[in-house]
């Protein structure tokens, strides 16, 4: 996954979304909060499920980044905000990277002001390139997913950084944002969740693919997982031209310049 800089217009591109509901996936979830300052513990969220968010669009204006879209202009995303919520009403999102979007405090409620860490989204953006595309077929593998995500957001800010180069710190069932379930089906998508989350590593193994955020001031933020914007020679919004290209560009007008310098001087003959 590459972190990709938008330009300022794409970055304000927004999408209709509706949501439709949580599936494939696992509910029954308890979410804590456990404060280490007091050693006091705070239920967040009762019931909570956590899987696949699938959402009606109004379809998209093409603008970067595109969102992968099926025939029906259908999308899937995860979630990366506890704090707030969604709803069945028809919601504008705006397109942005993802390190541009909100950073969720550790009660779920994300700060305008501060934006998710590049460490984290690089930890995001390696879980989704591992298991995006792999693994996320079952209920269980997108609740694991999504509390994998919702680890790496909400989890504080030393515990997440501990897993980069894959010490393995952050634990969906310990520290300060913690999961509880259950029954069977709950504890097994915990288990698959800590099993990824010690695996990962900031480093991009995938750079045709990329994370983007969907944020709203009063709803949920989401994340997508869609494709990284190609490097254009003539420098189109979002794109950013490869020095390769650029050479080669320059080399091609360089040898149009020769030619057309050749033909005036047989006309001037």
């Amino acid at each position: 996954m590459l972190l990709v800089a938008l330009t300022a217009t794409s970055a304000s591109a927004s999408v209709q979304m509706q949501f439709l509901n949580v599936s494939p996936g696992v509910g029954g979830f308890k979410m804590y909060n456990y404060k280490e300052s007091t050693a006091s513990v705070a239920l967040l969220h009762n019931n909570v499920s956590a899987g696949a968010m699938n959402w009606q669009t109004g379809g998209d204006d093409a603008t970067l980044p595109v969102l992968p879209l099926d025939g029906s202009n259908k999308l899937v995303t995860f979630c990366i905000e506890i704090g707030q919520y969604v709803t069945s009403a028809a919601k504008m999102y705006d397109k942005t990277a993802l390190t541009s979007a909100p950073d969720p405090y550790v009660t779920g409620y994300g700060n305008s002001l501060t934006k998710i860490s590049s460490e984290r989204a690089g930890l995001l953006g390696n879980l989704a390139d591992k298991y995006w595309n792999s693994a996320l077929d079952t209920g269980v593998e997108n609740a694991a997913f999504q509390l994998a995500v919702w680890e790496i957001v909400h989890e504080s800010a030393a515990m997440a950084l501990s897993s980069i180069g894959g010490i393995g710190g952050l634990n969906v069932g310990a520290g300060s944002f913690y999961v509880v379930g259950d029954r069977t089906v709950e504890t097994d998508a915990i288990t698959l969740a800590n099993s990824w989350l010690a695996g990962l590593q900031n480093v991009d193994l995938d750079p045709t693919k990329s994370l983007y955020a969907l944020t709203n001031k009063c709803y949920q933020d989401q994340i997508f997982y869609g494709s990284t914007p190609t490097p254009d020679p003539e420098g189109d919004p979002g794109t950013v031209p490869e020095p390769a290209t650029v050479i080669s560009w320059l080399g091609l007008m360089t040898t149009v310049g020769l030619i057309a310098r050749r033909r005036r001087a047989a006309e001037a003959a």
